[in-house]
């Protein structure tokens, strides 16, 4: 037995593979661990679910159980000196319990549950060192199945908790059992200025221990969120290791003593945020940094969607304004990501009734910023033919307006299918918000690049492309993009007939509207924040009839957000029904309106 020391070495490794994909996932973890026993490692930690990818979802309860224990147990088996920590969904009697796995040796040494986990046989907890016959046991070396509490590491002094929560309770709860090292198996998805560096250095130093965090990576869905794939390490307060998001086959070693009082680094304090755009920082360093990341982010998870399915152009639909830009300065930036040539990126521009001279020009001129040939499709006709095919009089009413953002759609993703590309969506979170979008229109591509950006994010990732690239001819037209009125352009006359903040209200109020509600904002202190902030700009009357503009709107535009596409997370707040916000089509805004009427009664009744 090696002989006891508090120095040691430890690994931290992220997974590439696929959801779902046991074998490549398994095969991954094998060569990390034979990596980490070769480094003389005493322990390898990985992220949340890695075997099977933490975005599996329901897919840990059907087919891939069983493959799901085999690879468990060949894990086990693969284990050597280095003790190796993962994790599952564990099923056990119909029911399913996220569970830690540590290896050592060739077994299964532990399987550790969730504190308060309870046996659904009899509705008593679990207990330690379980004599169940478990469906797993059938599959691996016998082991002890206990409720999550620290466990020495083999040839050292030193308690180990490895966790899939660290809530500061269930922290406290094992630094108070003797864990001086808590090993955090994390699933958190990129999100702009979201540092695990400075989460991890603050909890070591918080909680006096050491503190490794394994974050999910390459193995994992772009559904609705790009995943970094962090690894980090810190003890009391000192950053110790630290890889930097969205690496492949991220890998890292340390030695370090957990038992060292050393004082540990300056703990970087978090970023003062604008309180206008309460997502962003104030302007400086850190929002130039946070565009970088924001601009990074969609870009990763588009990368990762085109290798997935094996695709290797973007079609994009330039109008001329915000939303479009973004969408093909994305795409360009994924391109460059996979390493694939500029003329892969498809861009076309689709005038039709309402298009105006000037966003037509935008869109060419971003053409050619990007070395893009000009493309361009005429819809005028097809859209008039359309419209006489269902006998519509010509009226400027819905049918007239939408038959416009139907026919681009419809065209941009049979361009996709002859070009064999990825149609990009525009659609920003703020029009997901407010129902500002033309179902089956705008409302629909094959990845959404945008939907997790508040239209006053765009502005600033715009203006700090603009800022800071070297291509003069880009800057020109991004700057004259950011000048041009938000417009839908759907009747004739373009910006003059229809200018989106007329019809809405101001994006920026808008969007801190959105932020504050998703963040938990009660209405009466919402109101309160939106005066404290906007007064100087609008009345409080005005701004309690926006809130209540917005809050019809929101309620009624579920439906669209019922059925919206994929695309990633870039802010704290997403709308995303498949995790982001969950909330029925059906729901009344009834409790809402009438308690924001209420504020407005009592303002009109003030002297």
């Amino acid at each position: 037995m090696a002989k006891p020391t508090s120095l040691m070495r430890i690994a931290l490794a992220s997974v590439d593979g696929a959801p779902a994909d046991i074998e490549a996932n398994t095969k991954d973890m094998l060569e990390k661990m034979r990596r980490a026993e070769a480094d003389g490692a005493r322990l390898l930690v990985f992220p949340k679910f890695s075997i099977l990818g933490a975005t599996a979802g329901d897919l840990a309860r059907s087919t891939v159980r069983f493959p799901l224990y085999r690879a468990v147990k060949q894990l086990a088996e693969a284990s050597g000196e280095c003790m190796v920590a993962f994790s599952f969904l564990f099923g056990y009697s119909e029911h399913f319990y996220p569970a830690v796995a540590l290896a050592h040796r060739g077994r299964l040494r532990s399987l550790l549950l969730p504190e308060g986990t309870r046996d659904p046989e009899n509705d008593t907890p679990f207990r330690a060192r379980s004599t169940h016959f478990l469906e797993l046991v059938r599959l691996a070396h016998p082991f002890r199945l206990e409720r999550e509490r620290p466990i020495t590491l083999p040839g050292s002094q030193v308690k180990l908790a490895a966790t899939l929560d660290t809530s500061p309770e269930n922290a406290r709860r094992l630094c108070s059992r003797g864990a001086a090292l808590i090993a955090h198996m994390a699933a958190d998805p990129a999100c702009a200025l979201w540092h695990p560096s400075r989460l991890v250095q603050r909890r070591s130093a918080e909680w006096d221990c050491a503190l490794l965090y394994a974050n999910a990576g390459g193995c994992e869905s772009t559904t609705d969120a790009a995943w970094g794939g962090e690894l980090a390490a810190a003890c009391r307060g000192k950053l110790l290791a630290l890889t930097p998001a969205f690496q492949q086959d991220a890998y890292v070693t340390l030695a370090f003593n957990p038992s060292a009082k050393a004082v540990g680094d300056k703990i970087p304090p978090l970023p003062g945020r604008d309180s206008k755009m309460p997502y962003a920082p104030l302007k400086g360093p850190l929002r130039r940094q946070w565009c970088e990341e924001a601009l990074t982010i969609p870009a990763q998870a588009l990368a990762q969607r085109m290798r997935r399915i094996g695709v290797k152009h973007v079609v994009v639909g330039l109008s001329g304004g915000l939303d479009s830009a973004l969408a093909l300065l994305t795409g360009a930036r994924a391109l460059t990501l996979l390493g694939l040539p500029r003329e892969n990126l498809l861009a076309w521009s689709l005038p039709c009734f309402g298009t105006s001279s000037r966003t037509r020009q935008n869109a060419l001129r971003l053409m050619d910023a990007l070395g893009l040939p000009r493309r361009e499709i005429d819809l005028t006709d097809s859209v008039t033919r359309h419209l006489k095919d269902i006998g519509h009089d010509g009226r400027h009413d819905a049918a007239y307006e939408n038959a416009q953002a139907r026919e681009r759609t419809q065209v941009l993703m049979d361009l996709s299918n002859m070009h064999g590309g990825l149609m990009l969506g525009p659609g920003d979170l703020s029009e997901l918000a407010l129902g500002f979008t033309t179902y089956g229109g705008d409302h629909m591509s094959m990845y959404a690049v945008n939907s997790g950006l508040l239209k006053t994010a765009i502005r600033l990732m715009l203006g700090h492309v603009a800022d800071t690239t070297d291509n003069a001819a880009l800057r020109r037209v991004i700057r004259g993009i950011l000048r041009t009125p938000i417009s839908p352009e759907l009747l004739p006359g373009g910006q003059t007939a229809q200018q989106t903040e007329q019809l809405l209200g101001s994006y920026l109020i808008n969007d801190h509207i959105l932020w504050l509600f998703l963040s938990g904002w009660r209405m009466q202190e919402l109101a309160k924040r939106l005066h404290r902030i906007h007064g100087k700009t609008y009345t409080r009357l005005e701004l309690l009839h926006m809130l209540e503009r917005f809050f019809r709107r929101f309620f009624a535009a579920q439906f669209k957000r019922s059925c919206m596409p994929d695309g990633p997370r870039v802010l704290e707040i997403d709308l995303s029904p498949r995790g982001g916000f969950a909330m029925p089509s059906d729901a009344s805004a009834q409790a809402w309106l009438d308690e924001i009427r209420a504020l407005i009664h009592k303002e009109e009744q003030q002297p």
